[in-house]
């Protein structure tokens, strides 16, 4: 009862725990920094987006200084953030004094239906994809397994150490130091806070659509109207489900950078800038693919409209530009050292991988709402208007960041190995930012205005309203149409997708990884199945064992060939564990564990390969079995479940190859089938390196044991039982040898797979028909 109790309060107290320490690491050293920079006060939220991006940046510079001593651990963080924390409150004591706000009147003047059009999509956000946060996909298992690395070891991850099962240049240090930082302070496994990291910066990304949108068009309107398209739309909550936790964090990291590019050419603003953006590369790859490339398509742009003479102030200067050029290469050299990716193998990798490319029709299927390409492609022609008209630059760097994120999606067909279907999914923020300045500009000319004419191709027409009351109410009636029409009624048909995948066995490889934990040492080498246990990577994250061998099915045609023969490899190990070539596969790459789930743990006991070490549930785990005398069976015919749970084979014929180093007996029990309606016995003859050793008749009674679903695939079979055994005894010297049994009757014989096994005999079932019992 005390333990359930306990168990209670820790539930509802670990959000608060972790809720703090995130505030502690990115919120409040990024308020801190930003209020030194900026004491000015600025509109809430650009400042609360890039005041996170700079609690970001604060955390790698901490987590690089400290790593080399070994410092990353619970008391070290609290002294850092202690003093940071400090320092908070000096630059608030010193605001406070310098001004002195009327909370009253500032509450006073807060418009109630900006705070509302502010918190709605949020709401409406947890209402919708609420069951997408807390699935264990097989990103986040990774992910917490490298957390939890940086919390045992208090340093920074080698991220080597994995060998070549797992490339290094998949990963990067920054989001692993993130959740190691967060469950230092909150004292909550990094396995729990995990969930909230990945809801946190859904928000975060939600802000900085909002953030980016009231800058761009100063309309509260189009801020929530391009907040709806983003929670509406199924991709970036899709984000949450998989887990891509760096993904989300590095394009936080580049719509801050943009956010920060428009608050103006000062120099403590350009500053600031370079430093967001030279943060991406510590915390995602395909986020600095993109900034590259925003930044050139943005830089090419605005050279061109000066070129053209449009109205475009920027003022530019040597200073401007050196020094934070200067600050990011400092920036750069203290981070590159810490990263993996940043090298040629990752060149030649990228070569080397295959992802097919994308054609038109995937980009409307991946957005989460088919009409936004087109809305949102109208939103962006409408702001590079606005730039001709307005002299404003802002729009460039949107229009830059859907260009930049297309182009880096056609990234195979120009011999890149980068997945495009990544870059897609992030289209929906700049397309959800145009497309909500386009509805809102549609929605201020129609009913802005108490009258107005419209002048196309000659004709004329005008609206006009009484009074401002009905024109308030025709405007409502206009926005609750296109919201409708353009944002909810073509993204509902994607809701239906909100049911996540069933878990059978998270809770088993829970115990499991914690088995390995005490029973493996960390050089083992540990094989799972991703194909058929989709939180496969828990067990590593569990276990804290760096040298995990994944079978992924979907891997193999993409993957660079160094990494696709190893899931081709292990993908084989799981489809035939009876094969004799699992013995070289094991030793070749130095396996010590094997992890069965479900159904596939009877394939493994059967096989003469592997001993069961444990289990838990549907989860069990197998070593290799070092045998010297062993054979392989090769059959056709129907692979059924016995009354007894067994699994037995009934063919027609059996080919045993037989290695051998020693001289050998065996006794090989073989049975009849007992059918009804009757028929005859079951018989067989036997050929033993070509000579024929005799002719066998199977019992015809009694039974022993029931052959299930046999009915149901032949309706006129009223039964099927197997018989007493009848045993072939061969003596046989050091080498190999072939057996073969081939049927002399009408009714097929059968042989129980585990009897075979007994003997280190391995059965290829890959040809036999299975038969649902």
């Amino acid at each position: 009862m005390l333990s359930a109790v306990i168990h209670t309060i820790m539930q509802i107290t670990e959000p608060v725990f972790v809720s703090t320490a995130f505030i502690a690491v990115v919120l409040v050293p990024g308020w801190a920094l930003y209020t030194l920079v900026f004491p000015s006060k600025r509109s809430l939220l650009p400042r609360l987006a890039i005041q996170l991006s700079l609690g970001l940046v604060l955390l790698m510079f901490i987590g690089i200084g400290l790593s080399p001593f070994g410092l990353i651990d619970s008391l070290s963080l609290y002294r850092v953030y202690g003093i940071l924390l400090a320092l908070c409150l000096v630059v608030l004591w010193r605001k406070h004094r310098l001004t002195r706000p009327n909370w009253t009147r500032s509450f006073s003047r807060e418009n109630l239906a900006g705070g509302i059009i502010i918190v709605v999509p949020y709401i409406m956000a947890l209402v919708l994809w609420y069951p997408y946060f807390g699935f264990h996909a097989s990103d986040p298992g990774l992910h917490d397994f490298w957390g939890e690395w940086i919390v045992t070891t208090h340093s920074l991850p080698n991220y080597a150490v994995t060998g070549p099962s797992l490339p290094s240049v998949l990963f990067v240090f920054g989001p692993h130091l993130l959740l190691a930082a967060v469950s230092l302070l909150s004292q909550v496994p990094v396995s729990n806070v995990m969930p909230f990291m990945l809801l946190y910066f859904y928000f975060a990304i939600l802000l900085a659509v909002q953030a980016i949108t009231k800058t761009i068009t100063q309309s509260r309107l189009a801020c929530f109207l391009a907040s709806l398209f983003y929670v509406a739309s199924q991709i970036p909550a899709a984000r949450v489900l998989l887990g891509n936790l760096p993904d989300m964090i590095g394009y936080f990291l580049l719509a801050s950078t943009i956010l920060s590019l428009m608050g103006g050419q000062e120099l403590r603003s350009v500053i600031l800038s370079s430093l967001i953006a030279s943060s991406i590369v510590a915390y995602y790859q395909y986020a600095l693919i993109t900034e590259i490339l925003v930044l050139i398509i943005a830089s090419v742009i605005l050279f061109f409209s000066l070129v053209t003479k449009e109205r475009i102030s920027i003022r530019v200067s040597w200073k401007r530009i050196m020094l934070p050029i200067s600050v990011a290469a400092c920036e750069l050299a203290l981070v590159i050292p810490n990263i993996f990716y940043l090298n040629l193998s990752s060149v030649s990798i990228l070569k080397a991988t295959t992802y097919a490319p994308l054609v038109v029709s995937d980009y409307s299927r991946n957005l989460g709402n088919p009409y936004l390409l087109f809305v949102g492609g109208a939103g962006l022609v409408y702001l590079l208007l606005t730039i001709s008209m307005r002299g404003s630059a802002k729009g460039v760097l949107v229009v830059a960041w859907c260009l930049g994120l297309v182009v880096a999606s056609v990234g195979p067909r120009l011999g890149f190995g980068v997945e495009p279907i990544r870059f897609v999914w992030h289209l929906v923020e700049p397309l959800a930012i145009a497309g909500g300045a386009l509805l809102a500009a549609v929605i201020r000319t129609l009913f802005g205005q108490s009258s107005r004419t419209f002048r196309v191709l000659g004709f004329s027409a005008g609206i006009s309203f009484t009074s401002n009351r009905i024109r308030s109410v025709f405007a409502g009636i206009g926005i609750l149409l296109l919201v409708m029409t353009t944002i909810f009624l073509p993204s509902a048909q994607y809701w239906s997708s909100r049911q996540v995948a069933a878990q059978p066995y998270y809770q088993d490889d829970m115990i499991v990884g914690d088995w390995l934990s005490t029973n493996a040492n960390m050089s083992a080498g540990i094989v799972v199945n991703s194909n058929v246990d989709n939180s496969a990577t828990w067990v590593q994250a569990f276990s804290q064992k760096p040298r995990f061998f994944y079978a992924v099915s979907s891997a193999v045609p993409v993957a660079a060939p160094q990494f696709s023969v190893i899931y081709r490899d292990m993908n084989a190990v799981f489809e035939n564990p009876g094969s004799p070539s699992v013995i070289g596969t094991l030793a070749n790459y130095d396996i010590s564990f094997v992890i069965a789930d479900g159904p596939q743990i009877l394939s493994f006991m059967n096989s003469p390969f592997f001993f069961e070490r444990f289990r838990s549930g549907n989860v069990a785990v197998f070593s290799p079995l070092q045998v010297s005398n062993y054979g392989f069976a090769t059959m056709n015919g129907y692979l059924v479940t016995t009354g007894s749970g067994r699994l037995a084979v009934i063919t027609s014929r059996v080919q045993i190859e037989l290695t051998l180093t020693s001289p050998s007996n065996y006794s090989l029990p073989f049975h009849g089938q007992l059918v009804d309606p009757p028929a005859v016995q079951s018989a067989f003859s036997v050929i033993v390196d070509g000579n024929i050793l005799g002719n066998y008749s199977c019992s015809s009674g009694p039974s022993i044991d029931t052959n299930l679903g046999l009915p149901k695939l032949f309706p006129s079979l009223r039964s099927s039982n197997v018989s007493l055994p009848v045993d072939v005894d061969l003596s046989l010297a050091t080498g190999d040898h072939r057996v073969v049994l081939m049927s002399t009757s009408a009714v097929l014989f059968e042989v129980y797979l585990d009897d075979l096994a007994k003997l280190r005999i391995g059965v290829d079932t890959s040809n036999l028909t299975l038969v649902n019992p």
